[in-house]
């Protein structure tokens, strides 16, 4: 074995289990997460937050356009931490966030994100409902 292949094959294999954990989705699984559940109100957008078939649920509606959009399947932000979670939907280029702190568990803050990169609504909303 020649000493190039011997380096390929040891950078492999030290850099592979990272680019494998860093390209992981981090998808919540229902049985290992903490996360807000429930019907969380602002002045015109409602957000709905729940579980089913193992996998995080959304669902927002919005009373000023009459919009409404439901997402399955959110990821753990990386820099999530056991103080401030924040999850991910994505609707196509379009990035949907809720940022929780289990210390304060009545609030929860919508970000979304467009495709530019813009921030179209950053706002927090409050609890108005638990259902399990």
């Amino acid at each position: 074995m020649n000493i190039k292949s011997f380096v390929l094959a040891t950078l492999l294999g030290l850099t592979t289990p990272i680019l494998v954990n860093f390209t992981n989705n981090y998808t919540v699984n229902a049985q290992e997460e903490n996360a807000p559940i429930g019907v969380f109100n602002g002045d015109n957008l409602s957000v709905s937050l729940w579980y089913e078939n193992n996998t995080y649920q959304y669902f927002s509606y919005s009373e000023s356009n009459r919009n409404y959009i439901q997402l399955s399947g959110a990821r753990l932000a990386l820099d999530s931490s056991t103080e401030r979670k924040i999850f991910i939907w994505y609707n196509g280029e379009y990035q949907y966030q809720v940022a929780w702190r289990p210390r304060e568990p009545n609030f929860v803050r919508v970000i979304i994100i467009n495709p530019r990169n813009e921030i179209v609504t950053n706002t927090i909303l409050t609890r108005s409902d638990v259902y399990y």
